[in-house]
């Protein structure tokens, strides 16, 4: 009976880790499409990672919260920087990133949160907030 629970345990880890391992890959493939279609200016890139009714989010330098939709456009394309992901939390449905963009003409550094959220399409990004440096509180 032991060695039964333990079999089953097993199996449920193996399938559980290779699950949550598959969403992650697909979390980390739209990231890289919203990257690509920045870097490119690319639409088709934008439609594929945002959602049509997400907006960016954020408190400007005067203290005013800031929202736009987003919107999807051929163009505008943005080599400034480059992309890091620092973490990766996966909730079921809803998923946070948080990145790092160093760009490449000083030392700026930009930290981005992407919350995702998953529909019956796939995972997409619903909201973008990103500020300018790590604060240790």
């Amino acid at each position: 009976m032991l060695k039964m629970k333990s079999l089953l345990l097993l199996i449920v880890i193996i399938f559980s880790t290779n699950v949550l391992a598959n969403e992650r890959k697909n979390v980390i493939q739209v990231v890289d499409y919203f990257y690509k279609g920045d870097h490119e200016g690319s639409k088709k890139y934008r439609k594929l990672s945002m959602h049509p009714l997400g907006a960016y989010r954020y408190i400007d330098s005067t203290g005013k919260y800031v929202e736009s939709k987003f919107e999807f456009y051929e163009g505008n394309a943005d080599n400034s920087y480059q992309e890091e992901i620092l973490s990766i939390d996966i909730y079921e449905k809803v998923a946070l990133v948080r990145l790092r963009l160093a760009f490449k003409k000083n030392e700026e550094a930009e930290y981005k949160l992407m919350t995702l959220h998953k529909s019956p399409k796939g995972w997409l990004i619903t909201s973008l907030s990103w500020g300018m440096g790590v604060t240790d509180l």
